[in-house]
């Protein structure tokens, strides 16, 4: 299945896009998977607090109740495809 695509134009400083130009020869990559996966990286950052929070609540659950609930397994596996993002092992 062929994703959807749009074509956008940049403006960047000079020395960033030689930069970025360096990086792509260097692991042979198109600018544009750089910059998808630039503005991918700083979307999913965004949700870091957030699912920061959501973990700190469900361990809690976890060590009051000294049982895990299917509920809070589920909250964990959701946190857990999070953590895969962050390293670059989805991109959205």
């Amino acid at each position: 299945m062929e994703k959807a695509v749009k074509n956008v134009q940049l403006t960047i400083p000079t020395k960033l896009l030689e930069r970025v130009d360096t990086y792509c020869e260097e692991n042979y990559l198109k600018r544009s998977t750089v910059f998808a996966q630039g503005a991918n990286l700083l979307l999913v950052q965004q949700n870091i607090p957030v699912y920061l929070k959501r973990l700190c609540d469900a361990m809690e659950k976890i060590a009051q109740s000294n049982t895990i609930t299917d509920e809070q397994k589920q909250e964990l596996e959701t946190l857990s495809k999070f953590a895969d993002m962050l390293g670059g092992n989805v991109m959205q």
